[in-house]
């Protein structure tokens, strides 16, 4: 009645003649198609707005109406070398790599991969079934967890952490006020952050009986830490290191893919519980390439990844899409990914980290093994770990050798011995300086299809010092020997977007432009969003070529209400007629 004049509402209720009363009907039919015409201008006009809002929209009504799903979360990640010397990012045009960052890069390396091998020995040898779980076995220090950190927020009002990002753990846990030992600093030039519990108003202690303590202390320490009242959690490094505390739950506030045709970002928030720690000791006091904690990504019930997908706010399924240390932003997105033309395999089962059975190697197409399928002297199949905390890619022999013979058959260059400044040699190939050289591209062969690889997924150009360039293979020796012990860093994974798919118990890849948008969805049939580009934004060209499905869906919603109303007006006008 707020739409309708006071001085025309009260003539309506007081007694009138026909002819008055035809007069009221015609001003009230005009006031009809007013109304009708200015909720139609508002709602078209919402409608605009919630186009252009998207994320936060679709979010909501994902929440209450229980029908579609939200935008999927995505997470920039930075490589924390990027800014070092000798890094893709830093170097001058035309040279390559320093030998100092070539060795800076192998001993990170050598840390990770000893304590993947040390996981996967400990899986052997206590024949367990489950998942390791972030029981760091390390001979070095935090730095060699991962390759890439993101910044997260948790906590209302949120409060943002830089954390590692690590396919070969689980938890989750940050730094909490007060901590003893925590760096206060960091040589990334990021701020070092504590948890506050009492500046959360959503912050929950988690207690010794909840059911999540109780898996976490299974499956962290096998439940030999006393619960007394708040759960406890410990992480533990070969070389003595420590991080500890309890855990809490609080909410985790996310951005999320949505509007790819007008770049829009909007967020949301899950609950989810995680370590909070009150204490480090060793290198993890250090403040070199310090962050305020890690997120992992591994197959366990406890990892964030999996209670987003139990909460049903996610499935079980991530992908990243890496760029290195060239400065540019990589991404990891949680969703299904809806990209056409990627290629999956089956995971190996039962394994500690994400792992595929690799059935062959091609140099130029040429395999490098006249058997099929490649397996040891005990018929066991080559299984190849997907890592992107570790740089490298290793090969157990006799593949690496055979690896290796085909390769340099193939190049057919002179091999230089170059000095890497701690004793001992690495073999380059001599840059020719030929622009028209071309070397060889590998083909990786999986059960469901094959990965293609270019020569910067195994070469790298180093220079020597002396104003001389090489190419170093980096391809690497496995230190174990069984034929679950080789991996593809992330020099192979660059420049792909690599699918972990939980649900379907799936890898897969697909060779991508990382600086493009990633189509995903939260719903195996969903209708895809894009993912912003971390780095760019898409084209004139590629922005009015897509549809928004947040505003179709809008004006979906409307339609039968503006039908109505015109039919509404239509009537009125054919009983004043």
């Amino acid at each position: 009645m707020g739409l309708v004049s006071e001085s025309l509402w009260r003539q309506c209720c007081r007694k009138t003649t026909k002819t008055e009363h035809k007069k009221l009907l015609q001003q009230a039919a005009n006031c009809s198609v007013t109304v009708s015409l200015s909720i139609m201008g508002f709602l078209l006009m919402l409608s605009q707005i919630s186009a252009a809002a998207g994320a936060t929209r679709v979010s909501t009504e994902a929440q209450t109406s229980g029908e579609g799903a939200a935008a999927p979360p995505v997470m920039q990640l930075t490589h924390r070398m990027a800014g070092l010397e000798g890094s893709k990012a830093m170097r001058q045009e035309g040279t390559g790599m320093t030998m100092e960052h070539y060795n800076r890069l192998l001993e990170h390396d050598k840390l990770r991969f000893n304590n993947i091998m040390m996981q996967q020995q400990q899986q052997m040898m206590r024949g367990r079934q489950d998942f390791e779980v972030v029981d760091f076995t390390l001979n070095g220090n935090f730095n060699a967890d991962g390759l890439y950190y993101t910044e997260i927020q948790l906590g209302t009002p949120p409060q943002s952490f830089y954390v590692q990002m690590d396919t070969g753990s689980d938890l989750l846990w940050i730094d909490c006020s007060p901590c003893i030992g925590c760096p206060r600093t960091s040589t990334l030039g990021i701020p070092i952050t504590t948890y506050s519990q009492s500046s959360s108003s959503t912050s929950e202690q988690i207690g010794c009986s909840d059911a999540f303590c109780v898996t976490a202390s299974d499956q962290l320490d096998g439940g030999t830490l006393a619960c007394t009242s708040s759960c406890p959690f410990e992480t533990l490094y070969g070389d003595g290191s420590t991080a500890s505390g309890y855990f809490v739950s609080d909410l985790l506030t996310y951005t999320e893919i949505s509007n790819s045709s007008t770049n829009s970002t909007g967020s949301g928030a899950t609950r989810v519980s995680f370590g909070c720690g009150d204490s480090r000791s060793g290198n993890l006091k250090s403040t070199q390439e310090a962050v305020d904690g890690l997120i992992g990504f591994g197959q366990s019930s406890i990892s964030v990844l999996s209670q987003l997908a139990a909460n049903g706010t996610t499935p079980n399924i991530f992908a990243h899409c890496l760029q290195g240390d060239s400065n540019a932003s990589s991404t990891l997105v949680i969703g299904e990914v809806t990209e056409p033309g990627i290629v999956y395999t089956s995971m190996v089962p039962n394994s500690t980290h994400y792992a595929a059975i690799l059935l062959n190697i091609a140099v130029q197409g040429a395999n490098i093994s006249s058997s099929p399928i490649l397996t040891n002297s005990t018929g066991a199949e080559l299984q190849v770990i997907f890592d992107s905390g570790t740089t490298l890619a290793y090969l157990v022999d006799p593949f690496y050798t055979e690896f290796m013979t085909a390769l340099n058959s193939s190049i057919n260059l002179p091999l230089q011995s170059l000095s890497n400044g701690g004793g001992s040699t690495i073999s380059c190939y001599e840059d020719t300086g030929s622009s028209t050289y071309t070397y060889p591209n590998l083909t990786l062969y999986f059960e469901g299809g094959t990965m293609e690889l270019g020569p910067d997924s195994y070469l790298e150009q180093v220079s020597d010092g002396n104003n001389n360039n090489y190419y170093c293979p980096m391809w690497q020796p496995s230190s174990g020997d069984a034929a679950t012990d080789s991996l593809l860093g992330d020099i192979v994974l660059q420049n792909q977007i690599i699918v972990y798919d939980n649900e379907k118990h799936q890898l897969g890849w697909k060779n991508f432009d990382c600086s493009q948008s990633i189509s995903a969805s939260l719903t195996p049939n969903g209708t895809p969003v894009s993912q912003p580009p971390t780095s760019e934004a898409p084209s004139e060209s590629d922005q009015s070529n897509s549809t928004d499905p947040n505003g179709s869906e809008t004006l979906r919603v409307y339609q039968p209400l503006l039908a109505f109303l015109c039919i509404l007006g239509y009537l009125v006008t054919m009983m004043i007629n």
